[in-house]
């Protein structure tokens, strides 16, 4: 499959899809990026331009502008991050906190064999008036160790919060199970809800999760974990288990739904 550069819309009542044309230079052609809206604009972080294991990670954001009857338009196409900033990776994870004003990104997906250890975590504050990008201070409380994978909350679990959410997923007994996490982006802190043991509980194959006004969602599947599918050959080549489940967590009890 060709790797391209296309901004599309979607209209929700009809939900038809349509290609936006935008004048002027376009970023390089990437999978794998992150974007985020805020207000009028639209911030691309990140990415590679292959599919391949050994590409490259892209270090560099775009910010494309609606203008009302006039359009959209680059703002900056395929700007480099700052020399102080790490690499960040493909799928780079990211909220809106501040108010809008400011976009906190986290390390993404770097290596795909080794788990990484969450103090690594580099926390990112990017401007959005200005376009600068600052590193956070070390984090702080009982951190997640081991983590395999994890997915931000795009947004605060109350309006007006300064408390995100995040899951970890990490090897527990068997195969991966997550843990939910309260956030505080600026000052560093974390709290842990440990309710690995009793989501590991559930039997089921959770994969991705979402906030979604003030409600925590982890979403998955129904059939089984993957590895123990593999397990038992259940599985056919290339056919993943369908998402067919969500497991609301509200306070320290996670109840299907």
């Amino acid at each position: 499959m060709k790797i391209g550069t296309r901004l599309a819309d979607v209209d929700l009542n009809s939900f038809a899809w349509f290609n936006i044309a935008i004048p002027g230079p376009i970023p390089v052609p990437k999978l794998s990026a992150t974007m985020v809206a805020v207000e009028n604009r639209l911030f691309v972080f990140g990415g590679r331009t292959k599919y391949e294991d050994d590409s490259p990670f892209l270090s560099t954001f775009s910010v494309a502008c609606y203008n009302g009857k006039d359009g959209w338009s680059w703002q900056c196409v395929d700007h480099q991050y700052p020399p102080h900033i790490p690499n960040l990776g493909c799928s780079v994870q990211a909220a809106v906190i501040n108010d809008g004003k400011t976009i906190l990104l986290h390390k993404g997906w770097i290596e795909n064999t080794e788990a990484f250890q969450f103090s690594d975590i580099t926390r990112i504050f990017f401007n959005v008036a200005n376009f600068t990008m600052n590193a956070g201070s070390a984090m702080s409380g009982n951190l997640p160790q081991n983590v395999s994978w994890h997915i931000l909350g795009t947004s605060s679990l109350q309006p007006k919060s300064s408390t995100f959410a995040f899951a970890a997923w990490a090897v527990y007994e068997d195969g991966f199970a997550p843990d939910i996490w309260l956030y505080v982006p600026h000052e560093g802190r974390l709290h842990s809800l440990d309710i690995q043991e009793r989501l590991s509980s559930l039997k089921l194959d959770l994969q991705s999760f979402a906030v979604i006004n003030s409600r925590v969602i982890l979403l998955g599947s129904t059939e089984g974990k993957i590895e123990e599918l593999e397990k038992m050959d259940c599985t056919p080549p290339g056919r993943l288990p369908t998402w067919n489940t969500a497991v609301e967590v509200i306070g320290l009890e996670a109840i299907p739904v």
